[in-house]
């Protein structure tokens, strides 16, 4: 379980705020979710920057969504160790590492996965604000930008596994 908020700083905040205003999503830790899928299938991801301006997702809405983004945490340790997983010495590991905290009890979201999950949500909320808000200026054009950007993700030549379960929680 989350141990205190996620926090979301300057432009990151800016633009997440911006892309729960188009009406797209319903909350910030929408926003937060999708981007870390897109950033991860991006394979695209930023470091934290702090600032004075921030926007919060609070424990209890991530609580709530725990399973989810433990999911997505896990995808984000398998992708990044994809290429070790033929090595029959390392999948243990591996594995242990991805799923090890969905069978305790242990507060785990300081975990290397979420951290790496995060800076991929905040490479995904750049890349979904220029996507869905760009110069646009009203709903209509963030709605169809929306979805041209998903239906461009749908056409993506997939050539792993990794890549069709990201895509599958996209869609």
């Amino acid at each position: 379980m989350f141990i205190r908020d996620v926090v979301l700083y300057g432009e990151f905040s800016r633009k997440a705020n911006a892309l729960k205003e188009t009406g797209i999503f319903e909350r910030i830790l929408d926003v937060y979710m999708v981007s870390g899928l897109i950033g991860l299938l991006t394979n695209k991801y930023e470091d934290v920057e702090r600032d004075t301006v921030n926007v919060k997702i609070f424990i209890q809405q991530l609580n709530g969504e725990w399973d989810r983004l433990r999911y997505f945490a896990s995808l984000v340790t398998l992708a990044n160790k994809n290429d070790q997983l033929n090595d029959q010495s390392k999948q243990k590991q591996i594995i242990n590492e991805a799923f090890g905290d969905w069978f305790t009890n242990e507060s785990d979201s300081e975990n290397e996965k979420y951290q790496m999950f995060y800076k991929h949500s905040l490479a995904g909320i750049n890349l979904l604000y220029d996507r869905v808000i760009g110069t646009s200026t009203d709903n209509d054009s963030y709605y169809r930008n929306f979805y041209k950007f998903i239906k461009s993700i749908d056409k993506i030549d997939v050539e792993t596994t990794m890549d069709r379960l990201i895509i599958a929680n996209l869609i």
